[in-house]
């Protein structure tokens, strides 16, 4: 079997054509975070941690592994754990989300760790 030898690049053509592709499939979401409304124009694909810290400059929500298995992402939704990383953030409309690092609880009410 031969080998298929690739450029890694796309012409800008295809470049073009496929940004277009990506913006006519774009559905407008509204996302409530921190009790703040935000309406977005979303790409199915995108990801929760992707639309939080690219779209919305929240970027508190840190980037881990980007598979669910670090937990650096985690936010609450609905007031549960949710990892950003793996939830789509078309899935969130008016689904009320929390930042983990923007708790209103103040620092030192946290539970001090054991000795």
């Amino acid at each position: 079997m031969a080998a298929l030898a690739t450029t890694g690049k796309l012409s800008s053509a295809k470049e073009a054509s496929s940004a277009e592709l990506a913006a006519e499939k774009a559905v407008v979401v509204t996302l409530t975070v921190n009790d703040r409304s935000h309406q977005l124009l979303v790409e199915p694909r995108w990801s929760l941690l992707h639309v939080l810290r690219e779209h919305l400059g929240l970027t508190g929500t840190k980037v881990g592994c980007e598979r669910g298995e670090c937990g650096a992402c985690t936010v609450l939704i609905d007031d549960l754990p949710r990892y950003a990383c793996l939830t789509l953030a078309v899935e969130l409309e008016q689904a009320p989300l929390v930042l983990m690092s923007f708790s209103r609880r103040p620092r030192r009410q946290w539970p001090r760790p054991r000795r």
